[in-house]
């Protein structure tokens, strides 16, 4: 048998005997884990008052769960940046076809 195959069925195996466990705070359904009250994340390993980034990607703290970003961040984990996400991919390319520069 050749590695890959060998790898597909010690996986299937794996699969059959050692179901995802949701961190014991949910029950796997339909390919993911649906968390009891109270827990968070896709294992079910996050308390609801807890961020799922606890650092917040370093652009922001955590309060009662949420991310609240410094200025010029955005996004659920703080992981986009304001001045970037305010062109769509179709704006600048618009702005560069008129010779534009976009900053």
């Amino acid at each position: 048998m050749n590695n890959e195959l060998t790898g597909r069925l010690v996986w299937r195996l794996y699969e059959g005997v050692c179901p995802v466990l949701c961190s014991g705070h949910g029950r796997y359904i339909h390919g993911s884990c649906r968390c009891e009250p109270g827990w968070k994340g896709a294992e079910c390993n996050v308390a609801t008052t807890d961020c799922e980034l606890a650092d917040c990607n370093g652009r922001g703290k955590c309060a009662d769960g949420v991310c609240v970003c410094n200025v010029g961040f955005k996004g659920d984990f703080c992981e986009q940046d304001r001045s970037c996400s305010a062109f769509s991919a179709s704006d600048t390319e618009t702005k560069k076809k008129e010779n534009r520069t976009v900053e």
